[in-house]
């Protein structure tokens, strides 16, 4: 709860801290495994917050709003990630339609990017 208040104020790395100890107490606690990725991706450490997601879906493969995460984090890192927007439609219809317009902006930046580093 500690950590989530953090998260709130905008203190990824107090979010973390928190996060990280509660995880000591129950290392499968999705919400904890969740705040402990949305920590990291918020500090652009992608490849660790991907291992948290992933431990998330292994934990509960049918969390729809953690699968929509993955595949930013892959889109980042330049992974994969259709399956994990396919999954998060699946799942979570109404959430997936919120965060479409975050994943197009995320889209256009990337291909920017990648625009740029072609020229």
């Amino acid at each position: 709860m500690i950590a989530q208040s953090y998260v709130t104020l905008g203190n990824n790395k107090q979010a973390l801290a928190f996060a990280l100890t509660a995880l000591n107490e129950d290392n499968q606690d999705t919400d904890t495994l969740r705040l402990v990725a949305e920590s990291l991706l918020a500090l652009g450490n992608f490849d660790e917050a991907a291992r948290y997601y992933d431990q998330v879906l292994e934990i509960n493969p049918k969390d729809g709003k953690t699968a929509f995460d993955r595949g930013l984090v892959a889109m980042v890192l330049t992974e994969p990630f259709d399956d994990y927007f396919e999954k998060a439609r699946e799942l979570d219809p109404g959430y997936f339609k919120k965060q479409q317009e975050k994943l197009e902006g995320i889209e256009k930046l990337l291909n920017s990017q990648r625009q740029q580093d072609e020229d």
